[in-house]
């Protein structure tokens, strides 16, 4: 459960950069076709469907695990935000908040966390127990309504068109409705099913209806829906004549007084954005080619930067940004070349955990030294006299081990033939021991995403 509820918090939070970057692209290109609007939601769904992560040197996601929890020791959650200045800011008042003792009657991580899971199931069971209600309250308004043609239904008790279902979806239409009328309204829902809005539509609620909590998933599914409905207006209207153009648009008009209601309903699909939708109508221009070519490539790029994670989260341990040409982030040897380097680093024996001892060096880069797990530390004339390897190829001989990564003892080391001073980043004078320790987390936190 709290691997959970910490999973769906990261998603969020890396899914609502991508929000972010889609309202910045909507607003930068308002003239661009609404269709590529509509799949740049899509990367937004797929973002916060995938439980796969998929690293790329292309991410321009700060950090994909914003949030990270011991459980174990009962620590304080570390914000990782890919941002150090906010780090810096954030975590230690979080630390100082803290979580009182149980036995003094206050919180653990895990009760909160429980209290959290109980509150996110509640969200959801009331959205979803929103969607079911709604649907069965038009179910029944439309109970009495009349076959037409074409899966076209007229109604009395109904003043707007709207398509109803999901797997075998119907039209709606009010018997008040004039012919003219009938003709476009029906024309602008028979491509809502073509382009299986309905679907997609159920698909953005339930998403919203699981990541509730998170403000950016509200404002992305209005976003979302504005746009699903221009994409489908310019459809209907890229072969339409001036003047059907002209009452198409009155139609809208003229429907708009009972729509916002209906379009709010997750299981029936009715019109939104009225005023934005005629306005996008009057103006809008059928794209040339190179426009669509260049959409085309702006998606998939798009997609490669925003749906894929940064390495070691794009950041080094002490939370500036990688250098490229940095000898630290070079790609690891081979595991035939790292056994025949780093030997005496496979293959030892796990009873009582390992020791990762880890040191800054010259270059600002981190450089790392395994052993047995034990009681008795190493001295440093022992630390010296073994050959370190650079955290990545650490990263590899650790993926040989079958050890559980909350075994894994990440201990600092300051190497005395070392120019920087392994500690400066934790200990600043006149901080107290709190802080101190404090930053120490933090920074063991970072060293171990780094290697696991």
């Amino acid at each position: 459960m709290y691997v959970f509820l910490l999973n769906l918090l990261n998603r969020s939070i890396t899914a609502g950069w991508l929000i972010l970057t889609v309202i910045l692209i909507r607003l930068l290109f308002r003239r661009a076709p609404k269709w590529l609007f509509c799949l740049l939601w899509g990367i937004v769904a797929i973002r916060l469907i995938s439980p796969i992560s998929i690293k790329s040197s292309f991410s321009l996601i700060p950090s994909s695990k914003t949030v990270t929890v011991d459980l174990t020791n009962q620590e304080p959650p570390v914000i990782d935000s890919g941002f150090k200045i906010i780090d810096d800011a954030v975590n230690p008042m979080v630390s100082q908040a803290g979580m009182n003792e149980p036995e003094a009657g206050g919180f653990t991580i895990q009760d909160i966390m429980t209290i959290g899971f109980y509150i996110w199931a509640a969200g959801v069971f009331i959205l979803l127990g929103y969607a079911l209600t709604s649907y069965l309250k038009i179910k029944n308004t439309v109970a009495e309504s009349i076959l037409s043609k074409d899966n076209v239904y007229v109604c009395d008790d109904i003043n707007t068109a709207f398509i109803l279902g999901i797997c075998k979806p119907k039209i709606y239409v009010p018997s008040s409705a004039s012919e003219d009328t009938l003709k476009h309204v029906t024309t602008h829902e028979k491509a809502h099913l073509k382009r299986f809005d309905h679907w997609w539509k159920l698909l953005g609620f339930l998403l919203l209806a699981v990541f509730w909590f998170n403000p950016l998933c509200w404002i992305a599914y209005a976003l979302f829906l504005r746009d699903m409905e221009m994409a489908c207006d310019e459809k209907v209207i890229r072969s339409m004549e001036k003047d059907d153009v002209a009452a198409y648009s009155q139609i809208l008009l003229n429907f708009s007084s009972s729509k916002k209601r209906l379009a709010a309903y997750p299981l029936a699909f009715g019109e939104v954005s009225t005023k934005a939708r005629i306005k996008n109508i009057l103006n809008y221009k059928k794209p040339a080619f190179w426009i669509l070519l260049l959409s085309i490539a702006a998606v998939l790029v798009l997609s490669l930067c925003l749906l894929t994670d940064p390495f070691s989260d794009g950041k080094n341990i002490d939370g500036s940004a990688i250098d490229p040409g940095n000898s630290a982030q070079e790609e690891p040897a081979s595991m035939t070349s790292l056994r025949r380097i780093y030997g005496q680093y496979f293959d030892l024996p796990t009873e009582n955990g390992l020791d990762v001892y880890v040191s800054e060096n010259p270059g600002n880069y981190f450089t790392c030294i395994l052993l047995p797990g034990a009681e008795d530390k190493k001295s440093e004339m022992e630390l010296i006299k073994m050959r370190a390897a650079k955290i990545q190829e650490m990263k590899e001989i650790l993926s040989t081990y079958n050890i559980d990564p909350e075994n894994v003892h990440i201990i600092m080391w300051q190497n005395p033939f070392s120019s920087h001073v392994g500690e400066y980043w934790i200990h600043w004078e006149g901080e107290d021991e709190e802080t101190i320790e404090t930053n120490r987390r933090i920074y063991i936190e970072k060293v171990r995403r780094q290697l696991f």
